[in-house]
């Protein structure tokens, strides 16, 4: 397990470094106050994210029936379904949410938001699928591939639209980028079918997921909102900057975590003493994640600030240790 934990480690770190590399680069190039508009759109992705997370792509991992291709044909419909309530609650969402961060002059940017859970209903299943088989080099091409689009997007972009903007042509580039390569990496063909019974399993399933989401979102989120919307735009720039710096390699590991124990716990779920082995391993992992996070951010945290995003965003030193 430690071998595949390196390897989906350095896989997941090469997309999390380019997307934070392509945060850098805009970070520094706008203005702080735009920089908290940049911060609008990413929490505005992670609510579309939250408001639908029904775990899909986990369950296709863990359920006893996840190589079966009509079980992923229905979850495929279920994607649809999804992705289409996702753009509805957005197109219905944006207006007050623009209205309470204080930019409803630029209610169209989140409006053009709305499109991203539309490119996500053609998600590929398969990929996950691979993962049963603790086989992780397609999600890693997928993870990489995707925000190297959007860096080298927001590097072509930035010098003609050196401002906001440029963040949302990044997110959309990069979710077209993700969608297309799930089906280049794909061995199944993308088909739909319905059987209630997959249907009622999926939502038994990814129901708590959506509260536990929620609440998830609430953790890593409901800060910047709230200092979004009753602070403004600089101090939101900055924080987000602090953001960053803290949640981006919590996330990065979470996920790495995640997909290394995922199978096993899946693999061992009737053997209780193997389960246990599975769960000690996920919890030390979490642990260790926990202490280099900490000790990271103390040691490198204000050179990292001052370095990579500049002087301008020097208000977010006291806040990195807290976070």
């Amino acid at each position: 397990m430690f071998r595949a934990a390196i390897a989906v480690f350095i896989a997941h770190g090469a997309g999390t470094i380019l997307s934070f590399l392509r945060n850098v680069i805009i970070g520094r190039m706008v203005s702080v106050e735009d920089f908290g508009i940049v911060g609008t759109f990413a929490l505005a992705f992670a609510i579309i994210q939250t408001a639908t997370d029904v775990g899909f792509d986990r369950m296709i991992v863990q359920d006893k029936d996840g190589r079966d291709e009509g079980f992923q044909s229905c979850l495929h419909m279920l994607q649809v379904l999804r992705g289409a309530a996702g753009m509805i609650f957005f197109l219905i969402f944006a207006w007050p949410y623009a209205w309470f961060l204080g930019n409803l002059d630029i209610y169209w940017a989140y409006l053009a938001m709305s499109i991203v859970p539309l490119i996500r209903v053609f998600i590929h299943f398969d990929v996950y699928r691979f993962q049963r088989n603790m086989k992780f080099v397609p999600t890693a091409l997928i993870t990489g591939g995707a925000p190297l689009a959007s860096l080298i997007m927001v590097v072509i972009l930035l010098p003609l639209v050196p401002d906001y903007r440029v963040m949302l042509i990044a997110i959309i580039v990069q979710q077209s980028v993700f969608v297309i390569l799930t089906h280049v990496l794909a061995q199944r063909r993308w088909q739909l079918s319905w059987d209630p019974v997959v249907v009622r399993r999926a939502l038994r399933f990814g129901l708590p997921l959506l509260l536990n989401g929620i609440l998830v979102f609430a953790i890593h989120n409901g800060d910047m909102l709230l200092v979004g919307g009753f602070l403004g735009m600089d101090v939101l720039g900055w924080f987000y900057v602090a953001t960053l710096l803290t949640i981006t390699p919590a996330l990065h590991l979470d996920t790495t975590i995640r997909s290394v124990v995922l199978p096993g716990l899946s693999r061992s779920v009737e053997n209780r003493a193997a389960f246990e082995a599975h769960a000690r391993e996920a919890v030390e992992y979490a642990a260790a994640a926990a202490i280099v996070i900490l000790g990271a951010t103390y040691l490198l945290g204000p050179i990292m600030v001052l370095v990579l995003f500049g002087a301008k965003y020097a208000q977010a030193l006291p806040y990195l240790l807290p976070l």
